[in-house]
């Protein structure tokens, strides 16, 4: 299978890459980042120019959609950059999928949940009016859902839920975890939100659940997370 994933070089992307070669499929790896290597693409998904013949040039059986401004914190400083990025950009990546007839695995966020009530409000068919996104992070891939939806027929919508593992960077844009290993390196103290709990999923896990949605060749919306160790944040420190 011959496999674009936009986002390569993103936490996620360098661990996917090297796990989809490795299962023996042609992967071409599209990032912003300034490098010489084989099979790697430099591009900025907002810009369609600089990607037009990318697909022009490729015949791709799949296009896996990680590229975007991820976080909060970072959508919240920057918010024309993220609406750049996760509106224009993955609008681009989607009418050229629906252009040459690619299935898509748009990669959306558990924040699209916010404070939802009621007990099955992480299931994935729950009606999009009761969703309650609470920040321009969540409400840019919801909106990114609902392009996905509205323009395609052959797509696969990851909902990931608190990711970690090796090869995070360790800033504060990032997950409470790799925040707290950054600050212990530093000797520094862990702040704790009192009464805050979180569910994580190891990154090679994720990975191979990721794996088992291609290889079922499913459509839909899935969530991908851990749903048996909900642990207190303080626990976690």
């Amino acid at each position: 299978m011959k496999i674009l994933v936009t986002g390569s070089k993103g936490f996620i992307g360098k661990q996917l890459v090297p796990y989809l070669i490795s299962l023996n499929n042609n992967v071409i790896g599209l990032d912003q980042y300034i490098l010489s290597e084989d099979n790697y693409i430099r591009a900025d998904i907002s810009i369609l120019s600089e990607l037009i013949n990318i697909f022009k040039n490729n015949t791709f059986d799949l296009v896996i959609h990680l590229a975007s401004e991820c976080g909060i914190e970072n959508c919240e400083e920057h918010i024309q950059k993220s609406m750049q990025t996760n509106l224009i950009g993955s609008y681009n990546i989607i009418s050229l999928c629906k252009d040459y007839n690619i299935k898509l695995i748009y990669f959306s966020t558990s924040e699209i949940y916010g404070d939802s009530l009621g007990d099955n409000k992480m299931i994935e068919d729950i009606n999009a009016n009761l969703l309650q996104p609470k920040n321009h992070y969540a409400m840019q891939k919801l909106f990114g859902e609902k392009m996905v939806i509205k323009e395609l027929k052959n797509y696969i919508i990851v909902r990931p839920f608190m990711i970690y593992g090796a090869g995070e960077n360790q800033n504060n844009y990032r997950s409470v975890i790799s925040k707290f290993i950054k600050l212990s390196i530093d000797n520094k103290n862990l702040p704790v939100h009192k009464n805050s709990y979180r569910s994580w999923l190891h990154i090679n896990d994720f990975i191979f659940a990721l794996n088992l949605l291609i290889e079922k060749n499913v459509i839909g919306t899935f969530n991908i997370g851990n749903g048996n160790e909900i642990l207190p944040i303080d626990k976690i420190a």
